[in-house]
């Protein structure tokens, strides 16, 4: 019996240490013992966001709203593992996630897709659908952690102890003499959190390289002579959750996503009160805010109620892939994570031509369309931190290899948003769930 120490509790780190405490000693390191946020100073462009990301128990599941979408094959093109090596692994992660099983998923896909062909909308702009869940989910919770003979331990990793042959010995807390010794270290501590680890132990010469996030935002409104008023949002209460299907307008380098938004008086806006909401629901002043956001009122119904309010006018949300940056984008100084955001000319020109790819694609269907002229300044992270400890074949090309351990290293892996090269258009939940599981089954076997 090894003894894993898994060094944070989000995703990842709640399900390897539910489903490994059977077969090995488990501790869980987590920077705090309840959600705060995570320090980060944005150096390049600014987040747009409150909070990053979340600590404590669950990590950031207290922040998100649980969308859960598939990459597509394609995706795995600069992955040193194919889809299918990761697909086993997929149900299983989605059921971990939503409590729903992935094919009744795409059982209602397939009936979205034909509703909105029957509208006019060409079935090959349709990508995977996202699928919310009515609630969201702790997985620490609902892994029920806590009643599983896992030790926690409550700290700041600062790095890893080393031997000479590349092994870890031991896990070094801030503030704290006596370092937590273990067998197996798993980093599960995010795309920000576990290239800081690693640069401190002086392993994985590019991690904090490679970084990529999805730009997201409202970038035009359109009013459309065609019916989606029923299918922009599929509320199903067998699924008990609901559906989005995006428009999604591809080059060589990389995917859009498009998602309608019913528009109200106030559809000009930054960013959604109600992810806000959701985290603060005593805070009177964000009710008060979303008086002022009346799209945000017709979203809330249609998630909440399945009630889809008469509305021919919709906002295009845009999420964007990022080619990885190449360089070392995130760092730290003390406590305090560092990002370097970087969306640069050719990001801003690929997105100006899928924005109107997508409008000359939808014209037959719009009476009339306008695209906000701050649509670039506006975009903000949508916090899905990716890249920074990525996989490779080879270590010129990333951190880790096709099974996750570090390069050079005999018994550290890392499982976290850090590991993914590429993402698509796609929230970044699913697929570190699925990683997550199958590192689990590496490290039972």
């Amino acid at each position: 019996m090894a003894q894993v120490v898994v060094i944070g509790a989000g995703i990842a780190g709640s399900l390897l240490a539910s489903r490994l405490a059977g077969r090995h000693r488990v501790t869980v390191i987590e920077r705090a013992s309840r959600n705060v946020p995570l320090p980060v100073l944005d150096r390049g462009r600014p987040a747009g966001l409150d909070e990053h990301a979340g600590c404590g128990p669950g990590g950031s599941s207290y922040l998100w709203h649980n969308g859960l979408i598939q990459l597509e094959d394609e995706d795995f093109s600069g992955w040193p593992i194919t889809a299918a090596d990761l697909s086993p692994y997929m149900e299983a992660a989605h059921r971990a996630l939503s409590g729903v099983a992935i094919d009744s998923v795409q059982q209602v896909e397939a009936e979205l897709r034909a509703a909105f062909a029957d509208a006019g909308v060409a079935p090959r702009l349709t990508g995977h659908s996202l699928y919310y869940p009515s609630h969201r989910r702790n997985l620490w919770k609902s892994e029920d952690v806590a009643a599983k003979p896992v030790t926690r331990v409550t700290g700041r990793v600062e790095k890893l102890l080393l031997d000479d042959g590349g092994r870890a010995l031991a896990a070094v807390l801030a503030g704290r003499a006596e370092p937590v010794r273990g067998d197996v270290f798993v980093l599960t501590a995010g795309g920000l959190g576990s290239p800081q680890v690693l640069a401190a132990s002086g392993l994985g010469p590019l991690a904090g390289r490679f970084y990529h996030d999805h730009p997201v935002g409202f970038v035009a409104e359109v009013t459309l002579n065609a019916d989606i008023n029923r299918i922009w949002n599929r509320y199903d209460r067998r699924l008990k959750g609901s559906l989005r299907l995006p428009l999604v307008m591809r080059t060589a380098r990389q995917k859009f996503a498009f998602y309608f938004r019913p528009a109200g008086p106030t559809a000009l806006k930054a960013k959604s009160v109600l992810s806000e909401l959701r985290n603060k629901p005593f805070d009177p002043r964000l009710y008060v805010r979303l008086l002022t956001h009346t799209n945000d009122i017709v979203e809330a119904i249609s998630l909440k109620a399945g009630i889809n309010i008469p509305t021919r006018r919709f906002v295009l949300y845009m999420c964007a892939e990022q080619v990885p940056q190449t360089n070392v984008a995130i760092g730290a100084e003390g406590e305090t994570v560092t990002r370097d955001w970087v969306l640069d000319e050719d990001f801003r020109a690929a997105a100006g031509n899928a924005i109107a790819g997508v409008l000359a694609e939808l014209a037959p269907l719009v009476e009339r369309q306008t695209v906000f002229p701050t649509w670039f300044d506006d975009l903000a992270t949508a916090a899905h931190h990716s890249g920074t400890c990525r996989m490779a074949a080879t270590p010129q090309d990333g951190v880790c290899d096709g099974e996750a351990r570090v390069f050079g290293t005999k018994n550290i892996y890392v499982c976290d948003g850090s590991l993914i090269p590429a993402a698509g258009y796609a929230n970044t939940g699913l697929t570190i769930g699925a990683l997550a599981l199958r590192l689990t089954e590496m490290l039972n076997a």
